[in-house]
């Protein structure tokens, strides 16, 4: 085992299932106070490390539904890497590195295109890492437009919510292999 891989096996590791139901016990009970919005929404400086915590919970939930077996999350940056994943495969324990990145909610970023975020991302140096787009506006997206963009990643993966309420989502991806489409839901 390389050096790399000892330091993300010696993480903290979470089942996404039991902390996604925990975080929409909390989320419900935030919606009958009169929390601020963009704190019930995770969306303040100091809570940007909790908003991505939960979008790498949503995404190795997805990844689990679209793999047929759990995968579970080390949350936080270590190296070039915003969260690990660890998965078992065969008689083996697999880990990802993978970079999170976000098509921002207009309201939080009106001048955003979906271009200029590929743009952005595509003059990142090479990596090995997994790229992960949350999809986190309403607009149409294409599935052939997005398996299209060239990155300079060893795989690209798309997630979104596809009801008001983020329960239904969906996971697209390897979208520079051989992309599919996956359906999952958040736990309830």
């Amino acid at each position: 085992m390389n050096i790399r891989i000892r330091s993300w096996a010696r993480r903290q590791f979470y089942d996404p299932e039991p902390v996604l139901r925990q975080l929409r016990s909390l989320e419900g009970a935030l919606s009958q106070t009169d929390t601020p919005e963009l704190i019930r929404r995770l969306r303040t400086n100091k809570l940007k490390t909790d908003r991505e915590a939960r979008d790498a919970l949503v995404f190795a939930h997805g990844m689990a539904t679209a793999l047929r077996r759990k995968v579970f999350v080390a949350p936080g940056e270590i190296e070039d890497c915003d969260f690990v994943t660890r998965t078992q495969a065969d008689d083996s324990e697999v880990f990802s590195c993978v970079q999170l990145k976000e098509f921002a909610p207009h309201d939080r970023n009106p001048s955003q295109t979906f271009e200029s975020l590929v743009e952005e991302l595509s003059a990142f140096p090479q990596s090995d890492a997994v790229l992960a787009i949350y999809l986190n506006r309403r607009t149409q997206m294409d599935l052939a437009t997005l398996a299209t963009v060239r990155v300079p990643f060893a795989e690209l993966w798309y997630f979104w919510a596809t009801t008001p309420d983020a329960t239904e989502w969906r996971l697209y991806g390897d979208a520079m292999g051989n992309p599919s489409l996956h359906a999952f839901y958040y736990p309830a």
